[in-house]
C-alpha cells in the first residue's frame, strides 16, 4: 500500500466516451474510474478526439499511468506511451487492431499489463495505484529495453515484426 512519502498525483490518461466524468467506456462495458483510481491522489484527464497531436502527447507526458481504452486506442496509445516511457494497461479485445499493441507489450516482457477481462483490468489498474514497488518496477523494465532498436528504428530489419 502507498505510504505517506509516496502520496503523489497519479494522472490516469483516460479516453472518455460518455458525458459522465466518472465512467470509462471500454468495448461497451462501463467501468467506474473512481473505483479504479480508488483514492484522492488520482487525476483523470479526458482526451477529446478533436485534440491536436501536441495536446494529446502533452497530456500523456504528465501522466504516470495510462489506462488504454478498448477497442479504440491500443496500438497508437502503446507507441506513444512507450516513447514517453509510461506504464500502460492494455485491454485486448477481439478486434484486429486491438492485438498489435498487446502483442508488442507481450514481446517486450510486459504481458502482465495486457488483460482480456474487466476484472483483470480493474485489478491491474488498482495494483499500479496502490503498490509502489510494482508501479516503479515497470518503468525500470521499460528503461532496460532498447526501444530505438526494437520499434523506433526504421532502418532495422526486425522492426515491426
Amino acid at each position: 500500500m502507498r505510504t505517506a512519502r509516496s502520496k503523489v498525483n497519479h494522472n490516469f490518461k483516460v479516453f472518455r466516451y460518455s458525458h459522465e466524468v466518472r465512467y470509462l467506456q471500454i468495448d461497451g462495458n462501463t467501468f467506474d474510474s473512481v473505483a479504479i483510481a480508488g483514492n484522492e491522489f488520482v487525476v483523470i484527464y479526458d482526451l477529446d478526439i478533436g485534440m491536436s497531436l501536441d495536446e494529446y502527447v502533452d497530456i500523456m507526458a504528465v501522466g504516470n499511468i495510462c489506462l488504454d481504452s478498448a477497442h479504440f486506442g491500443n496500438f497508437n496509445v502503446t507507441i506513444y506511451s512507450l516513447f514517453l516511457k509510461k506504464i500502460t494497461v492494455i485491454f485486448e479485445v477481439q478486434r484486429w487492431y486491438s492485438h498489435a499493441g498487446a502483442k508488442l507489450r507481450q514481446q517486450m516482457g510486459l504481458g502482465e499489463l495486457v488483460v482480456t477481462t474487466q476484472l483483470a483490468y480493474t485489478q491491474i489498474a488498482t495494483k499500479l495505484v496502490n503498490d509502489d514497488e510494482f508501479e516503479m518496477e515497470i518503468p525500470s523494465r521499460i528503461d532496460r529495453i532498447d526501444l530505438e532498436q526494437l520499434i523506433f528504428n526504421s532502418d532495422c530489419d526486425t522492426c515491426f515484426q
